[in-house]
């Protein structure tokens, strides 16, 4: 079941904060399920390292949405650039602290010979 849901499970992560206040699904307080699932996922290697897409380009989905000729609205592109930043800042702060992914891609490489 993880591979039918995983595309779109992993869509709305990265999108449904940008549509609504408030509403993001890896929020362990108001969907502690779906945050589970999520974080299983994410230590996962192969998936993590090899499959799960970018959140960045799942967002920049939205501004070819077809919203009309008034393009993306405002609100959103406003998401857009904070969900941005906030990903940029926990990257910068993954590399100075030696981040989780380093060792995802340790896992990974362990059983492959190549």
């Amino acid at each position: 079941a993880d591979v039918a849901w995983a595309p779109f499970l992993e869509r709305y992560a990265a999108q449904l904060p940008c549509l609504h206040d408030n509403l993001n699904p890896r929020d362990a307080l108001l969907y502690p399920n779906l945050f589970t699932w999520y974080e299983a996922m994410d230590s996962i290697p192969a998936y993590a390292c090899r499959v799960k897409g970018d959140a960045s380009s799942w967002r920049k989905v939205l501004s070819m949405a077809g919203f009309g000729n008034a393009g993306t609205p405002p609100t959103v592109l406003s998401r857009m650039d904070d969900a941005s930043k906030a990903e940029q800042l926990a990257c910068n702060v993954d590399e100075k602290e030696g981040s989780l992914g380093g060792s995802l891609w340790d896992k990974y490489s362990e059983c492959r010979p190549f």
